[in-house]
């Protein structure tokens, strides 16, 4: 016979807010940096847009499994107005040079038979001091199944 026992008390501090929950895309994501809903753009495939002061995040949930070469295709990210900065396996950076420099963050994640997809895009003049919070955003993201 086995027994397992539990407690915990209930801290009020540690509670998270939740500032976007799909169950049916099994996401929920916690309240991190002052980031807030600015709009669910679709459903399927999931694609919601956030908003912390000038940056912009995107998660998307696609239903089938990319890589960052596949991504960084379908993008086509040529041109006289891209410039990459950074490419690892799970992620791109880029920067954009049209009015104001804009730096673009890539994030990938597969599992399964899906691509999660984080995008931020930061004014290139204060990426070093809001890279915490583009972390923070990417931290708070969990599935639900």
């Amino acid at each position: 016979m086995f027994v397992i026992a539990a407690a915990c008390e209930a801290n009020p501090a540690e509670t998270k807010t939740v500032i976007y929950e799909n169950k049916e895309a099994g996401i929920v994501i916690y309240q991190s940096s002052n980031w807030e809903l600015e709009k669910e753009v679709s459903i399927d495939p999931l694609n919601a847009a956030f908003k912390q002061d000038h940056m912009r995040a995107i998660v998307s949930i696609i239903p089938n499994a990319k890589t960052v070469e596949q991504i960084k295709a379908e993008l086509n990210l040529e041109g006289d107005f891209v410039q990459m900065i950074e490419e690892t396996e799970d992620s791109l950076s880029f920067k954009i040079t049209q009015t104001e420099e804009t730096r673009s963050d890539i994030f990938v994640k597969t599992a399964d038979h899906e691509t999660i997809i984080v995008t931020f895009f930061t004014p290139l003049k204060n990426y070093q001091t809001n890279s915490e919070k583009i972390d923070d955003f990417k931290d708070s993201i969990a599935r639900i199944y």
